[in-house]
């Protein structure tokens, strides 16, 4: 009978590795995503009417990360419920970097035992579930934006 205090096998321990960069993928897609198609934002229609010379290397070439960009997004936007996605974009933001710089802080994080590992994916799991719904978000919005200027 195993027990979940058992030594992970390899395997394992290859799928902590692949979830974990699956997680950091989603959020250098979206950090792309986003940099394409802020330049395009803005937070109301007069102001889109006043500023018709799009740079769109705007921050292409930037060193900005997540959590700058959402702030780029949060001062382009207007909307009925800017409270609920400031809380929504600073979760994932804040998720994100508990990945990227904390992960290995985590007290599963040494992967030495199967509930280690389990624990890990779980983690790992809800954090990918929210980069990629952002992605999708984030993407579709940037099709919308980018369809109507196109137009």
């Amino acid at each position: 009978m195993t027990t979940r205090s058992c030594v992970p096998n390899p395997e394992m321990i290859a799928s902590v590795q692949a979830a974990l960069g699956r997680c950091v993928l989603l959020y250098q897609a979206t950090e792309q995503v986003l940099k394409l198609f802020l330049p395009h934002v803005r937070a109301t229609e007069n102001a889109a009417r006043q500023n018709l010379d799009v740079d769109w290397r705007e921050l292409l070439d930037s060193k900005k990360t997540l959590g700058q960009l959402a702030g780029v997004l949060m001062e382009r936007t207007s909307g009925s419920n800017r409270e609920g996605l400031a809380l929504w974009l600073q979760t994932v933001v804040s998720q994100r970097n508990d990945v990227v710089h904390h992960f290995y802080d985590q007290a599963f994080a040494s992967l030495r035992t199967e509930t280690e590992v389990e624990e890990a994916l779980t983690y790992l799991q809800v954090r990918q579930a929210a980069a990629s719904q952002l992605l999708s978000v984030i993407k579709t919005l940037a099709m919308i934006t980018l369809t109507d200027d196109a137009v």
